[in-house]
Formats: C-alpha cells, structure tokens, sequence
C-alpha cells in the first residue's frame, strides 16, 4: 500500500497486484475500498482487476456492486472473458441468484473446468438438488472430467436435499470411477447427508473408519444431527471423542457449548466455557458485513458503532433476555 501511494502515476497493473493482495489474504472490505480508490482515480480495471474484485463481492454477498462490475464489464467488453464470466457465476450464485449465475453460464462460449464447478457449487450451496445433478450429467456429456470440488458441489446439494441413495451413488463413482480420494470436505458431506436423512449410526460408522482424523467439521455435521435427532447417547460419545481429541480448539469447544445450549443443557454448557477459559482459549467475534448505499459495511459480532442511541440498552436486553431463556430451560 505504501508502494501504491509512493507511486508517481501509479497505473491499473499495480493497483491490481494491491487489490489482489488483500483479496487473496482475506482482507476483501479493504480489497472493495482500494478498488473505490482506483475507480476515483479514472483508472478502468482489466479483467484480473474484475475477477478480484468480483470475488471479494462474493465473499461480502455485495449483490450491488456486483451487478455495477457486470455492467462495467459489458461496457469495457470484459464480459466474455473466462475470468470475468466465471467471477460472475460465482458472485451471483453466493449471492443468492441461481438464476443470473445460470445465464451466464449458459451465455459462454468456451466452459472450462471452474465454470462448470462454480455453476455446480451454486446448486449445491442452495440446495438445488435436481438441477445439480442434470447439471453433472451435462458435464458429463460434454467430456468434463470432474475433480474433487465438483463432487463437494454435489454432495452438498444431495445433503440439503436429503437425497441418500445419489449420494451414496456419487461418492462411490468419485472413488471407483474417477480414482479420487475423498477429501475431509467429502467426508463432512457424506456425513451431513446421513445424518440429516436420520441414518446416524451410518454416519458414525463412515466417521470411524475415515484413514484421517475428522476435524471440526466433520464432527460438527455428526453433533448437529445428533441434536436435530435427538440422539443424547451418541451426542454424549461425540462430545467425548472431540474432548480426547488433540484439535483442542476454541472452534471444537465453541461447538460443544452450542450443543449443551441448544439442549437446554445450561449448566454442561457453562462448564465448557469454563474449560475453554481455563485452557487459554479465545473465540475470535464473528464478523458480518452488509450493503449500504452501495458500500459494505463491516461490524463484529456485540459490537455497535460508537454514535448509535441506546446501544447500552440493547445489549442490556439481550442480556436479560438470555438469563430468561436459561430459567425457562431449568
């Protein structure tokens, strides 16, 4: 950045590699602001500027600024370069629209292996089941060969569908067929949908023979059934094997504090607050971001801008209304 400023004319290659370095390190609300600082600048992007910038509105779920980079692409006649159309599939379908992913997918020329995927995992992340898979049958027919995101893609989309029997199907052909060996992704997929269907003792068996150690994920989709299932017994044998585990992580202890809340279970949960203290611990607050007049705003998990009327009294609620939720549980 100080390279940036320090910059005599600094041109649209090296406000890219800036943006793109703080896309690709995560930092995408000050990737959007450097990119603001660029277009203030009467500088047009190039399509490694767009697919970075493209990206980091995915992440953000910045519909609008989206939809203003699509228009600016068909303008600068970026539209129907493949980093740009793929960039835009992958924005529209995080965003939630399927849809406009869709018609561009449907608008290329030339497909590669990243658009089929990026269309895939739009189906899969909304659960649209039926149009992931005719989707992988089209891939299919076109000589695609897939890889291991294509069938996280399509796991994901059998498991919020609850569809079993393909999904079983799937992780078999990906094994056998294509010679892939299941990631940790797969596995937490797989997981999910025999959970979800209530198939837990499947489910607990798939875990128990993984040839890798699960990771909080993986346990995390077992719990979860657990609860929805009602399943206190295998809950309890979960919670034990991720408490034995060596990923004592506050993510795992955070998890297991959910799951005592959710249950009513209010004073098991206090206890592994009190654990994740004791062992040093610290939760990172979460982080939102949402879309104001066309610029994203980011704000943590319990925190409040410092001009907000009655922030104090807010939380004060929210407190009280916590301690009503745990006397009611009692």
């Amino acid at each position: 950045m100080e390279q940036i400023g320090g910059t005599v004319a600094p041109n649209v290659v090296s406000w890219s590699a800036v943006i793109g370095g703080f896309a690709s390190s995560g930092d995408t609300d000050r990737a959007l602001e450097l990119f603001r600082r660029m277009q203030q600048q009467w500088l047009s992007p190039n399509v490694v500027t767009m697919a970075t910038v493209l990206s980091a509105c995915a992440d953000l779920l910045a519909l609008r600024l989206g939809r203003e980079l699509h228009g600016h692409a068909m303008k600068a006649e970026l539209e129907r370069h493949s980093l740009v159309e793929n960039g835009l599939i992958n924005m529209y379908a995080k965003c939630g629209k399927v849809s406009g992913a869709r018609k561009v997918f449907d608008g290329m020329k030339t497909r590669d292996l990243i658009s089929w995927n990026s269309m895939l995992a739009g189906y899969g992340m909304h659960g649209l089941c039926d149009e992931a898979l005719a989707l992988f049958t089209d891939m299919a027919g076109a000589t695609v060969e897939p890889d291991g995101v294509t069938f996280v893609a399509v796991l994901s989309a059998c498991g919020h569908a609850g569809r079993v029997t393909e999904g079983r199907r799937l992780f078999d052909r990906m094994v056998r067929a294509h010679k892939i060996t299941p990631s940790m992704e797969h596995y937490t997929c797989m997981v999910y949908l025999l959970g979800r269907a209530g198939l837990l003792r499947d489910a607990s068996e798939l875990v128990e023979t993984m040839p890798v150690r699960p990771d909080l994920c993986v346990w995390g989709a077992l719990l979860n059934s657990c609860r929805i299932h009602g399943d206190a017994a295998m809950a309890e044998a979960t919670i034990a094997n991720v408490l034995q585990s060596e990923d004592q992580s506050t993510g795992n202890h955070m998890l297991i504090t959910n799951l005592y809340a959710m249950c009513g279970m209010w004073d098991e949960s206090k206890k592994v607050r009190v654990m994740t203290k004791e062992a040093g611990l610290r939760k990172n607050p979460g982080q939102s971001w949402i879309e104001v007049d066309n610029k994203v705003v980011a704000f943590a998990a319990g925190s409040a801008p410092p001009n907000l009327t009655g922030a104090e009294d807010v939380f004060g609620m929210l407190d009280d209304l916590y301690a009503e939720m745990e006397d009611e549980q009692r």
